[in-house]
């Protein structure tokens, strides 16, 4: 029986959180410089965001996927997910409670740990109203940075995964035609450099979006099939 991710994951990465250190790859969340931009919303972000709530770390038979690297690629996507949350709160003149809820999740991920503490104080920040982008960003940073560098290849794969899936879903509903190909790019380099290890199945996905490799700009079109197999990748992950 599949356990609610709030309650899975954060067992998980209560051990494995634990060997980390302050140093690592570079940090992969691509920086987005928004501020006053004009936007029209294609795919709503909020689909995103509902899907994932109902994913689950699990054993199910079949899955394509082990539980550390669903954790990986979960942790990917929240990591990205609380900056793009403060981006759009920013953008919308709206409270920071997306990104509250976004912490409170990355918080059970890195429960016993240092980052649990630069977490809290992060929320706390936020709540008093003197967090900006940039301190969020600086902050889930330094996150990724520290718990990258205890990575084995494979398990630093999935979290890349999962941190440019949600890029590319979070810049289609910006619409932003620049940052979507370079999400596709980054996408296409990850399929390209895959672990041996990681099934295709994982990568036919990315592998059919090469037909935009050349593109600059997109239509309304592109955008839905674009986001309909970013959603796809989720499904594959947690075998939905």
């Amino acid at each position: 029986m599949k356990l609610e991710i709030t309650k899975t994951v954060g067992k998980l990465f209560t051990v494995i959180a634990l060997a980390m250190v302050m140093v690592g790859a570079a940090f992969a969340l691509p920086v987005r410089n928004v501020e006053n931009k004009k936007y029209d919303k294609s795919v709503e972000w909020t689909q995103a965001v509902e899907k994932v709530s109902k994913m689950s770390v699990s054993k199910s038979k079949g899955d394509l996927v082990g539980e550390m690297n669903q954790a990986n690629f979960l942790l990917g996507h929240y990591l990205m997910r609380t900056v793009y949350d403060a981006y759009f709160a920013d953008l919308e003149e709206a409270d920071y409670q997306a990104v509250i809820e976004d912490i409170e999740i990355l918080r059970e991920f890195f429960a016993g740990t240092p980052e649990q503490a630069k977490l809290d104080e992060l929320l706390k920040s936020i709540e008093a109203g003197t967090a900006n982008i940039e301190k969020i960003t600086e902050v889930i940073s330094g996150i990724e940075k520290s718990y990258r560098a205890e990575l084995s290849e494979e398990e630093d794969w999935f979290l890349l995964y999962g941190e440019w899936t949600t890029s590319l879903i979070g810049d289609i509903y910006l619409k932003d035609d620049e940052y979507i190909a370079e999400d596709l790019s980054a996408l296409q380099d990850l399929v390209a450099d895959a672990p041996e290890t990681v099934a295709d199945q994982l990568l036919t996905p990315v592998s059919g979006l090469s037909k935009f490799g050349e593109q600059d700009s997109f239509t309304d079109e592109d955008y839905e099939e674009i986001s309909a197999v970013a959603f796809d990748i989720f499904d594959l992950i947690f075998g939905e």
